[in-house]
């Protein structure tokens, strides 16, 4: 089989990708998601400002942020600072997932579900396709929008596909932890609601670590809440998932989570390195999108909208 271009992962970054190249005549485009379904493997809770998908997902979409307060936790106690809430949308990131995968196929992209990429398929120092599912799938480039793993990139660099330039694909790294929360009754109080922390139980004692952690309110009966954590720290014995479970008990995000029910828990690899962090985007046969290239920066709050702007 060849293709033209064949998109590894079907993420905002992937699917945003594909869309891109439809809109400039490129429709031999095929997206391979190693998820069952479209947004299978997105978690909840995005915030984004308006205006970032309209050209794609036109119409008013999300929840308005009504209520926006900034913590600093210490072991027992949060003191909160009211934050201007602004115009920016609560978003669930795997409905916005499905509405770009079925724009993506409406302008003639494939999409495989079940189908994660084995490995790259070189040649002579380029990349000349994939292994997906036991077979090699041929392509005239292949985009890699894996994520902040970067196996593939790894792959790509081994084989000499970015010749002398630096590709970094061994890059600071950080770990998301995340939940969904339905509640049995609404609460309009709960929707829209952004509260984000720092502090416990990243505390600032030497060895330091840094992170923060957020509650989204992404609907009456719905909360998102997420620890994200440096991955680079030296501390002996620190464990993230130790440390996501302290976050939750403390007494001020404790008492937003009470009487929920954990629905879908996930963690994610995120790339901090920011802009030391970038390095080539484009080697023989392949370009880099989204986390793999390492696109977010630790200043920004929302790494969703650097994603699918930088594409658009």
């Amino acid at each position: 089989m060849k293709r033209r271009v064949v998109v590894a992962g079907a993420g905002f970054a992937g699917l945003a990708c594909a869309i891109r190249l439809a809109e400039r005549g490129q429709r031999d485009v095929l997206v391979l998601e190693a998820g069952p379904a479209p947004g299978a493997r997105t978690a909840s809770g995005v915030l984004l400002r308006p205006g970032v998908l309209d050209a794609w997902l036109p119409g008013e979409r999300g929840l308005a942020v009504s209520r926006r307060r900034f913590a600093f936790l210490s072991p027992r106690r949060a003191f909160c600072v009211p934050v201007f809430a602004g115009n920016k949308r609560l978003h669930r990131g795997g409905e916005l997932v499905q509405a770009l995968a079925a724009d993506a196929e409406a302008r003639g992209a494939e999409i495989l579900y079940g189908s994660p990429v084995e490995a790259l398929a070189t040649e002579g120092g380029r990349v000349a396709g994939v292994r997906v599912l036991g077979e090699t799938v041929e392509a005239d480039w292949v985009v890699l929008a894996e994520g902040a793993g970067c196996h593939l990139l790894r792959e790509a660099c081994a084989a000499g596909a970015f010749g002398a330039a630096e590709a970094k694909p061994e890059r600071t790294r950080a770990v998301a932890f995340r939940a969904d929360y339905r509640f049995p009754e609404a609460d309009g109080h709960r929707s829209g609601l952004v509260l984000q922390t720092v502090g416990f139980p990243l505390t600032n004692e030497k060895p330091s670590l840094y992170g923060g952690g957020f509650l989204y309110g992404i609907g009456a009966d719905r909360l998102a809440a997420g620890l994200v954590m440096g991955l680079d720290w030296t501390r002996p014995g620190f464990s993230p998932h130790a440390a996501w479970e302290a976050w939750k008990k403390h007494p001020a995000v404790a008492a937003l989570l009470a009487g929920g029910q954990e629905v879908s828990y996930a963690a994610k690899l995120l790339p901090e390195a920011g802009f030391a962090g970038l390095g080539a985007m484009e080697g023989a046969g392949v370009k880099l999108v989204g986390d793999a290239a390492g696109l977010v920066a630790a200043v920004v709050e929302h790494r969703s909208e650097l994603v699918v702007t930088d594409i658009q």
